[in-house]
Order: C-alpha cells, then sequence, then structure tokens
C-alpha cells in the first residue's frame, strides 16, 4: 500500500475530518478466534463443526445475532447456553490469532492528528479489549459498540443519535468500510478502503 493522503491524478487529497473505522474484518482479522470460539460453542451443544469460510459469513452484525445464525432452529432453545459458551472461549482467545490488516498501522498514524472512532456491532466487552490488546486503543477518541446504543449499523444512530427530521447535517468524515456497506449507515459518510485510487475529487489512499 502506498502512502495515505496523497493525491491521485494531481487533485488534492480529500479533506478528513472524521475518521470512523468498523472493527471485525476491517482493522482487524478476527475471523479465525471467531470460527474456533464458534466450534467450541457448537461442540459444547453436541453440534458438529462449521467451516471457517462459513462462520465468516456471519461476522459483522454482533456477537449474539452471530450465536444466533451459528446454530440451528433445532437448539434454539439453548440460545442462552449458547451465548455463554461463545463468550467465554472467545474473552479468553480473542487475541490468539486475530491481527492489524496489512495497512491500518500506517492510516493511524498518518492520521494521528485527525479526530478516529471506531463504531462496530461488537459488545463493547470484546471490541475495547482487542483495540488494546492490539495496541491501538490510544489512537481512538470513542468506542461505539452494539451494546452502546438503542440501535446498531446498519441503523445511522452511531453518527446521528437524535433519529428526528432536525438532525444535523451529515458528519464529513471518511470511514475505512468493508465494499458493500450497509445502506442507511453507509449513506452518511465517504467511504474508502487502502488501495482505493480515487474518492470524489480527491484521494484519500493512494495505491502507488
Amino acid at each position: 500500500m502506498g502512502r495515505p493522503g496523497s493525491a491521485a491524478g494531481g487533485s488534492p487529497p480529500l479533506r478528513v475530518d472524521l475518521l470512523l473505522f468498523d472493527l471485525d474484518g476491517t482493522v482487524v482479522d478476527t475471523v479465525e478466534d471467531i470460527w474456533r470460539s464458534a466450534n467450541v460453542m457448537r461442540r459444547g451443544l453436541g453440534l458438529p463443526s462449521l467451516s471457517r469460510q462459513r462462520v465468516r459469513g456471519y461476522i459483522g452484525r454482533g456477537m449474539r445475532r452471530l450465536v444466533g445464525t451459528a446454530i440451528p432452529l433445532s437448539a434454539r432453545h439453548r440460545y442462552d447456553e449458547a451465548v455463554g459458551l461463545f463468550w467465554a472461549h472467545y474473552r479468553a482467545h480473542l487475541l490468539d490469532r486475530s491481527r492489524l490488516y496489512p495497512g491500518v498501522m500506517e492510516i493511524l498514524r498518518h492520521y494521528r492528528r485527525t479526530p478516529k472512532a471506531v463504531v462496530t456491532n461488537n459488545v463493547l466487552g470484546l471490541a475495547r479489549p482487542i483495540l488494546e490488546g492490539l495496541g491501538i486503543a490510544r489512537y481512538f477518541r470513542a468506542v461505539l459498540g452494539g451494546d452502546s446504543l438503542p440501535l446498531a449499523k446498519p441503523s445511522p444512530d452511531p453518527i446521528f443519535p437524535d433519529p428526528s427530521p432536525s438532525r444535523p447535517r451529515p458528519l464529513r468524515g471518511v470511514r475505512r468500510t468493508p465494499r458493500r456497506p450497509h445502506g442507511a449507515f453507509a449513506k452518511h459518510l465517504v467511504r474508502c478502503w487502502p488501495g482505493q485510487r480515487s474518492l470524489g475529487q480527491g484521494s484519500a489512499f493512494d495505491s502507488r
């Protein structure tokens, strides 16, 4: 990855007032630890293991949603037990194999003077230890989790807690995001990812 904030085609870099980061699958590759914890949970319920790829598809809507998706309808009456099994194992092993994606630290350092926050559907009790354990918690002024607001993503509430028509103009920020962000949340933001060549009239990241 090239240098963040450089221009593409001679155009000036995009002005960045705020950086909002997703966590799982965006800043941190957490799939291995989540996959292993999901299968510990399933084995605890007497269920066979799932493939890594299948569990990867469950990530992004929060822990409780992941657990509910990872167990069959026939085991839904054991949902609370499943949550407990997953939580106990994942909390103890959430940094066994999870790593920052390439380029993330470069972005954080480059924009060290720009306000930054994490907006994740993960619960704060898991998100904060991940950020602290990987040494990047100091870069963020705030961490918003799926359990810290009435509605999680894709609701725009993490940015606009007041849903009234009089809400302020959208924040002028850049959110590093997966390439298929959820619509209601994403429409208020300019989206980018490392390696993207251009962004509107400027370039946030230079792929050269």
